[in-house]
């Protein structure tokens, strides 16, 4: 009964790597990893049988001999285990080469390397093409950007020109009201002049006496 519990636990690819003749194209299309987690199941299902064997015999009177006897089927499930990894190691190395000799083989291969350099011109060329798509790019940013500095520049010129103009306008302005304020006060002061020397004029000389009516003649 454990014999046959043991040989459930193997994979059908880990009871093909146990026999003596291990063929290649079954080590070539092995799933090391689905493998490697059979092995961890059967481990895992050894443990826990050995801890239920053990329970199971303290619940009998010849403890000693059942003991004795889970450990034996342990023991030899556990060898088992370990010779089965090695075996899987094995595959794996053997697997690792000749995935590395068919890679070289590729390589070598007159067909494989001019295909690798046609990949590899064709890389060249995609990156060569989007480099000069994006010098174009960037070349038409910057154009964009020069004219859009140009626009702003002129707009700030001609901004500046009507500021220059509006100042000017206005300055000329204060000008003329200044100059006809000036113009103002010396008509102002000449009215004032002429009206002084008026006074002046007459308290200096006053009011002729008139001259007495002059007498009829008689007929």
């Amino acid at each position: 009964m454990n014999k046959y519990l043991v040989l459930c636990f193997f994979s059908l690819g880990l009871q093909v790597l146990a026999q003596d003749a291990i063929d290649p194209q079954v080590v070539q299309g092995l799933n090391i990893a689905d493998e490697r987690a059979q092995l961890e199941r059967m481990r895992a299902k050894s443990d826990a049988a050995y801890s239920a064997a053990k329970k199971a015999c303290y619940q009998k009177l010849a403890v000693t001999s059942c003991l004795e006897k889970a450990r034996q089927v342990k023991y030899k499930q556990d060898n088992e285990h370990k010779r089965l990894s090695l075996v899987l190691n094995d595959a794996e190395r053997r697997q690792k080469a000749s995935d590395a000799l068919e890679r070289t083989e590729d390589k070598q291969s007159p067909e494989k390397q001019a295909d690798r350099e046609a990949q590899q011109a064709d890389r060249l060329k995609q990156h060569a093409d989007t480099q000069e798509r994006n010098a174009d790019k960037n070349q038409k940013q910057q154009d964009k950007e020069a004219e859009k500095t140009s626009k702003r520049e002129e707009h700030a010129k001609h901004v500046q020109e009507v500021l220059e103009r509006q100042q000017k306008h206005a300055d000329k302005l204060k000008e003329a009201a200044s100059a006809r304020a000036a113009h103002q006060r010396k008509l102002d002061d000449a009215q004032q002049h002429r009206t002084q020397v008026e006074k002046d004029s007459a308290s200096r000389n006053p009011p002729a006496e008139p001259l007495p009516p002059r007498s009829t003649p008689s007929p």
